[in-house]
C-alpha cells in the first residue's frame, strides 16, 4: 500500500483500475473520454439505496462522500443520488488532473419555474466546456456549444444556448417525449451534495422514489430496469419486456452488475399513494 497518500487518492487509484484504465496517465482527451465512457458502463444511475432507506426508519439516505460512493460502486455495484455521483466523478477527474466544476441544473419541468433539482459535471478542456452527466449516461461528453448535436447510437442530444441558460435535450424516437436538462449555473465549489440533499427531503422527493429504477449504458443502448420492466432504449426504438419476481435478482446481478449479496435485499416497490395521502404529504 502507498504511504503518504490521502484516502481519496488511494480510492481513486483502485477505482481507476476497476474501470480497466491505466493508473494516472497525463490528462488527455482520449483518457477523459475513456474514463467517462467506462463510468457510464459500470456505475449505474439508480435508487437502490434510496429504496432501502424508504423501507426503513428513519426515511433518510445517508450522505456519501466520494470515497464511500466509489467504494460502494466497486463492492456493491450500485450508485446513489445524482448529486453524490456528480461529486464523486468530479473527485475522480480532479485526482487525474482535470479541471471540472459542478453544474446546477433542472431536470424535467419547464423553463417557467426554474429550480435546482439535479447536478452534473462540467469539464473545462481546450477553452470549451463539456457536460459529463451521471444520470443521462451518454457515454460521450456533451459540448456546451449552441446548436451542437451529440450523435451516438444510444440517445443523441441537442444543445441550445438560451442566453445564460443551457438546454440539453434528448433526441428520442418518434413520438417519445424528450428528456430535458437545463443547466442554470456552473459553480467551483467541490461539493454541493449536502445542501441539495437537504433541499430534496420533502414529500415530492420521496414520492418520486416509490418505485425502484436502475440505468446503465452499454455500447449501443441505454438499459433501464424500472418497476417490473426492463427497457432497452436506442435513438430509434424502445424495446421492453416484463421481468417476473423470480427473475429480478438475476437481472440485477447479470445485466446491471449489482452484487449477489445486495440484489436479493431490494425492497418491493411502494403501492401508489391515494389522493388523500398525496394531499396529506404535501401539507406535512
Amino acid at each position: 500500500m502507498k504511504t503518504g497518500v490521502a484516502p481519496l487518492d488511494r480510492t481513486v487509484d483502485r477505482f481507476t483500475r476497476w474501470l480497466g484504465l491505466p493508473d494516472a496517465p497525463a490528462p488527455s482527451w482520449s483518457h477523459v473520454t475513456a474514463l467517462y465512457r467506462r463510468w457510464c458502463q459500470r456505475v449505474p444511475f439508480d435508487n437502490f439505496l434510496i429504496r432501502t432507506a424508504i423501507a426503513g426508519v428513519p426515511r433518510r439516505v445517508p450522505g456519501m462522500a466520494p470515497p464511500e460512493f466509489l467504494s460502494t460502486a466497486m463492492t456493491l455495484g450500485v450508485g446513489n443520488l445524482c448529486m453524490e455521483a456528480a461529486d464523486a466523478l468530479c473527485a475522480v477527474l480532479r485526482a487525474h488532473g482535470y479541471r471540472v466544476s459542478v453544474g446546477l441544473c433542472q431536470i424535467g419541468g419547464d423553463s417557467g419555474t426554474l429550480r435546482v433539482n439535479h447536478t452534473t459535471v462540467v469539464l473545462h478542456w481546450g477553452g470549451e466546456r463539456f457536460v459529463l452527466d451521471t444520470t443521462l449516461l451518454t457515454g460521450e461528453p456533451i459540448a456546451l456549444v449552441d446548436g451542437h448535436h451529440l450523435v451516438t447510437p444510444v440517445l443523441p442530444h441537442a444543445v441550445r444556448d438560451l442566453g445564460g441558460l443551457w438546454e440539453i435535450a434528448t433526441v428520442t424516437a418518434v413520438g417519445k417525449k424528450p428528456k430535458v436538462i437545463r443547466l442554470l449555473a456552473v459553480v467551483e465549489q467541490t461539493s454541493v451534495c449536502d445542501a441539495l440533499y437537504q433541499s430534496l427531503q420533502g414529500p415530492d422527493y420521496w414520492a418520486a422514489n416509490r418505485r425502484f429504477f436502475i440505468q446503465l449504458h452499454e455500447d449501443d443502448a441505454l438499459l433501464t430496469f424500472s418497476g417490473d420492466t426492463l427497457y432497452r432504449t436506442t435513438a430509434d426504438d424502445v424495446a421492453s419486456r416484463r421481468i417476473g419476481a423470480d427473475e429480478r435478482t438475476r437481472v440485477l446481478t447479470d445485466v446491471f452488475g449489482v452484487s449477489a449479496a445486495l440484489a436479493p435485499t431490494l425492497p418491493a416497490d411502494d403501492r401508489p399513494p391515494t389522493p388523500t395521502e398525496v394531499v396529506r404529504d404535501r401539507s406535512a
